[in-house]
């Protein structure tokens, strides 16, 4: 077996002036396994604009678990706050109008639609312009806020 000469040894590269950021990202290309500053990224990104599917990102197999449980929580805190901007609003129109809350959780539902529709005819519009970025939480919280 022939010896090894110096840029043969595993730590050459590192010894003689070599990138370890280029070595590290081989690794990580080679496993699979990401840095967790991509992890982060990828996360942020689909905060951001949750119409992809985050569990399905290309490059981020090995990280499918922690992906799924990252936006599982998400959307669970998404729902808590829907639910608590719903409940919101329903008071708002009892106290304004005076009303049952039967008949304030139907206005609530009606401005919800009402705003549905409104975007849906943008969209028809302008085909190319994204969803509104309360989607797909309660696009009408622009109407909760006025009251």
């Amino acid at each position: 077996m022939a010896p090894l000469k110096n840029s043969d040894h595993p730590e050459s590269s590192r010894l003689h002036g070599g990138n370890d950021k280029d070595q590290d990202m081989a690794m990580t290309e080679a496993t699979g396994i990401k840095e967790r500053w991509e992890i982060e990224e990828l996360k942020a990104n689909w905060q951001a604009d949750p119409s992809f599917d985050l569990c399905a990102a290309e490059g981020f197999e090995a990280h499918r678990e922690e992906l799924a449980r990252w936006e599982d929580e998400c959307n669970a805190r998404w729902e808590r706050e829907l639910e608590w901007q719903r409940k919101s609003a329903v008071r708002a129109r009892m106290l304004k109008f005076r009303c049952s809350r039967e008949l304030a959780e139907y206005l609530v539902e009606l401005e919800e639609t009402i705003a549905n529709v409104q975007w849906a005819v943008q969209n028809l519009e302008h085909p190319s312009r994204p969803e509104p970025a309360s989607k797909p939480w309660m696009p009408s919280l622009g109407l909760i806020a006025q009251v």
